[in-house]
């Protein structure tokens, strides 16, 4: 019994210790596209039809069940998401092409989208300071 439980018990603290390593939880659904969240301190709820993820800086982030593909722990963000940005009016907006060259800086504007404003592609913008990957379809 003593040499069954102590490589089970070894087994469950190296899988224990590796879960944790992991910095980014990303969603997928069923559409392809993905949304990468910080691991760390965040704080997941039900609310019967939807998983809705709180980060430690205060960010919601809602997945409707019915459309939820995966939920899975990554070591890198490798979502990228459609061309939607939540930014305080005014704030300023930097967007960055995939080989670093800025694109685009401007004000933020509650009217104007960025698909409208950028060919299709993918993005890297910054605002209010956090960056995030955005796609343009």
């Amino acid at each position: 019994m003593k040499k069954t439980l102590l490589p089970l018990l070894l087994l469950f603290f190296a899988v224990g210790v590796k879960a944790q390593t992991y910095k980014y939880l990303t969603f997928t659904n069923t559409d392809g596209e993905e949304t990468s969240i910080a691991a760390l301190g965040t704080v997941i709820t039900f609310d019967g039809t939807n998983v809705i993820a709180k980060t430690t800086d205060s960010e919601t982030y809602t997945f409707s069940l019915a459309t939820l593909h995966t939920m899975r722990f990554a070591e890198t963000a490798t979502a990228i998401a459609q061309a939607t940005l939540s930014a305080s009016q005014n704030s300023p907006v930097e967007v960055y092409d995939t080989t670093g060259r800025l694109v685009l800086r401007q004000r933020a504007n509650a009217t104007e989208k960025l698909s409208e404003v950028l060919p299709q592609g993918i993005y890297i913008i910054r605002t209010g300071g956090k960056t995030q990957k955005r796609i343009v379809r």
